[in-house]
């Protein structure tokens, strides 16, 4: 895959060996499958004429036709099992069924590939020929790279957080498991891994690490560091912060990772040993990193139905909680996390005066098999500022109820940020928590439509270009 960015055009070239089709998708910032991506298909068709179709994806099936034709072919070729597709088009087309081009420095695109073979002149079922990635458009460092770089560092080691635990023949499980940490002077965690043993993976549903300033998992105060899901990519730092660990009063001592294991099948006899690979490096960086957790990470709405239908839940952490904070932070990627029945979700900052600064995170069509960190722009957040998360559904009945399980309902935004705080309560914005950062229900309940910004059935077709002396096949 080739690409260029020329004024407000985006030129792209790919090149697969196929005699069949490709594609190349925009997805979802928090996702990286089809459901939510803006897609571009193209072939070379039996008589060597070049072939291409602007589509979107609001599930996992068959994409539909855009109602603007946006893409401009511009050189299409077989050469005997090799296809190249050349095309064009607007960074920021305008029309509701594509997604723009973000050229921001240092900000990264989720893109899905695939490729396929053609029956009868269409496009057939890809299989396992495809694949999702970062792409830094307007330049950036790729996170597999960083990550290769970290690990060849003289400077950095690695610790290894894995289960060794014989999965229940239970639906629902939550097994916790504590690491202590080898002996080391204050060092700084820069990278965090997941490993998913390929054997168990379907049963492990996600798992969150925490972190304790004593040896044995042995104190009150414990501070979540990640949260892993299905499709969640590797967590790597900005280079400003690190997640603190050591033997001073700041560093932590010992990881617990709780493992939420789904086993509708009842399957028994099985080990699972999926777990987190942490590195960390000997050379301090300027800040200690933390999270912190929006919506209602406790769970506070346990056992509380949902209406059947679409609904939707805004949770506020209101200005006091941010006021109490002892400093400023600045924010560098966050994790929306729902269960199946969820659709949307997002969040959104305000500053004191209660004026919106920015939709800080969005996923218009959320897909629960895969959640991915969403890696920001670093931002601020000013003491006194205050967030609103906001999640919608889609039940069959009112059945459904809010829980730890897996077919209960969630609602939480894990958020990443730097310098940490040191007061125990701003670890979360917990609602109903009686605590100084407590957040509360703006409003629940049924609604009549999703509002989504991505994915329309109209489209807009105002953007249309085509460039001179090229036209449409």
């Amino acid at each position: 895959m080739y690409w260029n960015v020329a004024g407000d055009a985006f030129e792209l070239a790919l090149r697969v060996r196929t005699s069949g089709w490709i594609g190349f998708g925009i997805a979802e910032p928090g996702g990286g499958g089809m459901k939510g991506a803006d897609i571009v298909t193209g072939f070379v068709d039996a008589e060597g004429v070049g072939k291409i179709n602007d589509m979107y994806a609001i599930n996992n099936g068959q994409p539909y036709p855009d109602s603007c034709e946006n893409w401009e072919l511009i050189r299409a070729e077989k050469i005997g099992d090799t296809t190249t597709i050349e095309l064009k088009r607007l960074l920021n087309t305008g029309d509701s069924q594509d997604r723009a081009v973000d050229t921001e420095l240092g900000k990264p695109t989720k893109i899905i590939y695939s490729w396929g073979p053609l029956n009868n002149g269409k496009i057939a079922y890809h299989a396992a020929n495809r694949f999702t990635k970062r792409i830094y458009f307007g330049g950036g460092d790729d996170q597999v790279e960083i990550l290769e770089g970290i690990k060849s560092d003289p400077y950095t080691a690695s610790f290894s957080m894995l289960n060794n635990y014989t999965v229940s023949p239970t639906t629902t499980v939550y097994q916790a498991k504590c690491f202590d940490l080898p002996e080391v002077d204050d060092v700084h965690a820069i990278a965090l891994e997941h490993f998913i043993q390929e054997s168990t993976a379907e049963f492990v549903h996600h798992f969150v690490l925490e972190g304790y300033h004593k040896s044995n998992c042995n104190s009150r105060l414990q501070r979540p560091i990640w949260a892993w899901a299905p499709g969640t990519q590797h967590l790597i730092l900005p280079t400003k912060a690190g997640f603190r660990i050591g033997p001073t009063g700041n560093g932590f001592r010992s990881f617990r990772l709780e493992t939420h294991y789904n086993n509708p099948s009842l399957k028994y006899n099985l080990v699972d040993k999926s777990g987190v690979v942490m590195h960390y490096t000997t050379e301090l960086r300027e800040h200690d990193a933390g999270m912190f957790q929006l919506g209602d990470p406790s769970v506070g709405l346990s056992f509380q139905s949902l209406p059947e239908g679409s609904s939707k839940y805004e949770f506020e952490c209101p200005s006091a909680c941010t006021q109490s904070w002892s400093h400023d932070i600045t924010v560098f990627s966050t994790l929306l996390h729902m269960h199946s029945h969820g659709v949307k979700m997002l969040t959104e900052q305000y500053n004191k005066e209660g004026a919106k600064l920015r939709t800080t995170a969005n996923i218009d069509w959320y897909d629960p098999e895969i959640q991915d960190n969403i890696f920001l722009l670093p931002f601020k957040v000013n003491r006194g500022d205050s967030f609103k998360t906001t999640c919608f559904y889609e039940t069959p009945d009112n059945l459904t109820m809010f829980g730890p399980n897996s077919e209960d309902e969630m609602c939480i935004d894990f958020m990443y940020y730097y310098p940490i705080l040191r007061d125990p309560q701003t670890v979360r914005c917990d609602y109903e928590s009686h605590q100084n950062c407590s957040s509360r229900l703006l409003s629940s309940g049924t609604v009549r439509s999703i509002d989504r910004q991505f994915g329309d059935e109209s489209g807009s077709c105002q953007s249309v270009f085509l460039a001179e002396g090229h036209s449409r096949p």
